[in-house]
């Protein structure tokens, strides 16, 4: 049986601001150069992208994405220094849980009895 984590962190009021969607959309700004494209790559509204990033933002204390208006040479996104140290680490905590998962959690999800016969039935 295969094991995969799903990491979420909470502030102290308990809302998750960092986990798998705040994630993937700050990678799709990195590889787009736009918050527009990466919502759009997501199927995600626009609006909802700018508020997962003002609340990453917000939470970290510091700013993840930079962006610039439009005009002659265009406008763009790119994730700030920070932001991709927040990544990698990430991704590193991420691969050291998964692998802890691994070695752990399939012992206890193993099946002790056939399938389909729940305890105490006949």
């Amino acid at each position: 049986m295969g094991v995969q984590v799903r990491l979420r962190v909470v502030n102290d009021r308990g809302e998750a601001f960092l986990g798998p969607g705040p994630v993937a959309l700050l990678r799709g700004v990195h590889g787009r150069g736009s918050i527009r494209q990466a919502a759009r790559g997501m199927n995600m509204s626009y609006t909802k992208a700018l508020r997962l990033l003002d609340e990453l933002e917000a939470n970290l204390g510091r700013p993840v994405v930079e962006s610039a208006r439009g005009g002659n040479g265009g406008g763009g996104t790119v994730v700030t220094d920070f932001g991709r140290r927040l990544l990698a680490a990430y991704d590193a905590w991420l691969s050291e849980v998964n692998q802890c998962a691994k070695k752990g959690l399939p012992p206890l999800l193993r099946r002790r009895r056939p399938a389909g016969k729940a305890p105490g039935r006949a």
